[in-house]
């Protein structure tokens, strides 16, 4: 079902941030979609996971900062009952664990931690969907706020590290 922003017909402009934050919301939408859903073509798996990690990072770079209400914000989230059933979600993904270094700026030699895609795509779709819940309930300062905020401190690694083992899988395929 498309998603609907409940704007004003009368208003013909949208600023850049708006449109920044409408095309995100579109983007988060179709995200957690195929996550609740399912693909609709199993071989599709790693491109669809792909395509959506990379417009769900593109986007995100475009969203204006603002100031959340507080009274909005859930920090307990989505059930821990709920957050396992997403990880069994990813199950037919062809491939689970990879391997990430933790800083890759960093200056010492570090030594590759094994990752998994399913806990990756679990951690970005559970901030993308509280943000999303947000927006839909017309929270939108508090949605973009989320979204921003956790990117920075949680789905934003996984997002990458995610695209970059799809990448080397689809390299090798």
């Amino acid at each position: 079902m498309p998603l609907t922003h409940n704007l004003d017909a009368s208003s013909i402009f949208i600023s850049e941030e708006l449109e920044a934050i409408l095309t995100f919301a579109e983007i988060a939408d179709a995200f957690c979609d195929w996550v609740e859903n399912g693909p609709e073509d199993y071989e599709d798996e790693v491109y669809s996971a792909l395509n959506l990690l990379s417009a769900l990072y593109q986007q995100i770079l475009l969203l204006p900062e603002v100031e959340p209400h507080y009274e909005d914000i859930d920090l307990l989230g989505l059930h821990q009952r709920q957050a396992d059933e997403v990880v069994h979600r990813f199950d037919s993904l062809p491939f689970y664990l990879y391997q990430s270094v933790i800083d890759p700026l960093a200056s010492e030699e570090q030594i590759p931690e094994k990752r998994d895609i399913r806990i990756d795509l679990k951690n970005t779709y559970l901030e993308i969907r509280k943000g999303l819940d947000l927006y839909l309930e017309n929270k939108r300062p508090s949605a973009v706020f989320h979204w921003t905020a956790s990117f920075a401190f949680q789905w934003g690694r996984h997002v990458v590290d995610g695209q970059k083992a799809l990448h080397a899988f689809l390299t090798r395929s």
